[in-house]
């Protein structure tokens, strides 16, 4: 049966290979020139720079050996790997139990939402919503279920995010910048399978995004790591037109896994007006207050949010 630490070591050797294949030898001041059987670099280069033999270097690649922390920053400095990157490749090298693991899924375990939270998200004047790592629309306050009312509508039993912006030709309407917003998505879901890589549901859902053809396999296979870190999107709501929105995202520490979003406006802009505008259709419409969620998804009150 395979574990945990396998199939760690196994997608750090894809990641490693795949990001070997896209540097340029330049990079390393190597020349290049002369006939080369592979795209970018070479086992026996990346293991020359990183001081340690081809051998060692292949059996990373191939998950048969998790290196120590002082080769894999190596291995790093020699990939030119970005800070999340850097970040990724620790996380895989860290196995079930291995001593500095940080691992945040337990897969038996349900997530939960802090009532603190819950009350603070409902309390918030801007949309405001919670979602998981496969960006499982779980919960949101008035403003939040208005903004992705469309999604909600289009997804009634378990709205994704992610599904949405894949497999709902919609999406491409109401997301004007798709193609980043696909691009980050994606990179999220990398973080999530490094840290679940034996959940098979999460293995069938990205089976399933994988229909969309070659817009998400393309960049599946990129190898492409981010984090949830702050941005803005710009979103054409059907309802209040055009809006630029900023977005931040945070982990629930003790929630296993769930991640709480919200979105702003620029003072002044004609976003912030349209925000208000839709927060006026959302009081029009009775929004329903029941959130969708997950069954096992509850307060720490007890109770359905």
């Amino acid at each position: 049966m395979r574990s945990v630490r396998d199939a760690k070591a196994k997608k750090l050797g894809e990641f490693l290979k795949a990001k070997r294949s896209q540097s340029a030898p330049a990079d390393l001041g190597l020349p290049e020139s002369g006939h080369r059987r592979v795209s970018g670099l070479r086992r026996d280069e990346v293991a020359a720079q990183a001081s340690i033999s081809t051998d060692h270097y292949l059996r990373i690649e191939q998950g048969r050996r998790n290196p120590s922390d002082d080769v894999l920053e190596s291995i790093a400095r020699v990939l030119k790997l970005s800070p999340e990157e850097r970040e990724y490749v620790f996380e895989l090298s860290r196995g079930a139990g291995a001593p500095g693991s940080d691992s945040r899924r337990d897969p038996e375990e349900p997530p939960l939402i802090p009532a603190a939270v819950s009350q603070a998200m409902h309390s918030m004047p801007v949309p405001a919503l919670i979602h998981n790592g496969r960006f499982d629309f779980l919960a949101a306050n008035r403003l939040g279920r208005a903004l992705y009312a469309d999604l909600l509508e289009r997804q009634p039993v378990q709205p994704n995010l992610a599904r949405f912006a894949f497999l709902d030709p919609f999406s491409r309407e109401y997301l004007p910048d798709w193609g980043d917003i696909a691009d980050q998505v994606v990179a999220s879901l990398r973080w999530e399978v490094a840290r679940s890589p034996l959940d098979e549901d999460l293995s069938d859902f990205i089976a399933e995004l994988a229909t969309a053809g070659d817009e998400f396999t393309r960049r599946w296979e990129s190898q492409n790591v981010a984090t949830n870190r702050p941005g803005s999107k710009r979103v054409n709501h059907p309802v209040v037109g055009p809006m630029t929105l900023n977005y931040a995202s945070m982990e629930i520490q003790g929630s296993n896994g769930l991640f709480f979003s919200t979105f702003t406006a620029e003072p002044g802009s004609p976003s912030e007006e349209a925000l208000r505008e839709l927060d006026r259709w959302a009081a029009t419409r009775e929004m329903q207050s029941e959130d969708p969620a997950y069954e096992e998804v509850r307060s720490t009150t007890g109770r359905g949010l």
